[in-house]
């Protein structure tokens, strides 16, 4: 029986206990020792350098050192600089090539909001007009047929004028002693 699916690549679980010896041999005189010597010497000439020339000497050394690090942070600044020079004289090109295509662009944008305020205007002049008229049957047919359980269905009372109007207040006037 045949499958269609390529066998699936499965990564090896032994070690060549040889090749691994000797990688961890390399590896402890290629990057280990080197690393060890440089900051042993680096620490040795710190010291040297404390004892015989003092602070003034160490603050030299720091000075320099100091540059020695802001020199490719500068390099790195100027770059995007140019960079940035760059984009403002691509867009200052592009303004004033820009505005014949901006209301080309101004133009289909109107076009189409007039082509979808029409048809969303039909869609909705349709639907209301059709609610319209349904409505318009429900409520004739629920004014001209009496309500289940009335058997003479009639209007409700109109409200009193009097009921309707709030009571007047008696007016205070400056004679009624406050």
């Amino acid at each position: 029986m045949e499958t269609d699916q390529a066998p699936r690549w499965k990564p090896p679980t032994e070690r060549n206990l040889k090749t691994a010896a000797r990688f961890k041999h390399e590896s402890w005189w290629q990057i280990t020792f080197p690393v060890l010597v440089v900051t042993l010497l680096m620490f040795g000439c710190l010291a040297g350098l404390l004892l015989f020339s003092g602070e003034s000497g160490v603050s030299i050394v720091a000075d320099y050192s100091l540059i020695l690090l802001i020199l490719p942070l500068l390099v790195v600044g100027l770059v995007i600089i140019a960079m940035v020079i760059g984009l403002i004289y691509l867009v200052s090109q592009g303004i004033g090539k820009l505005p014949p295509y901006t209301y080309v662009a101004h133009k289909a944008v109107f076009s189409v909001r007039n082509r979808v305020e029409s048809i969303a205007g039909m869609i909705t002049g349709a639907i209301i007009s059709v609610r319209a008229f349904v409505d318009g049957i429900i409520h004739f047919v629920e004014e001209r047929l009496p309500k289940s359980g009335d058997a003479n269905p009639a209007p409700p009372p109109p409200a009193s004028a009097e009921a309707a109007t709030p009571p007047k207040r008696k007016r205070s006037t400056a004679t009624d002693g406050k």
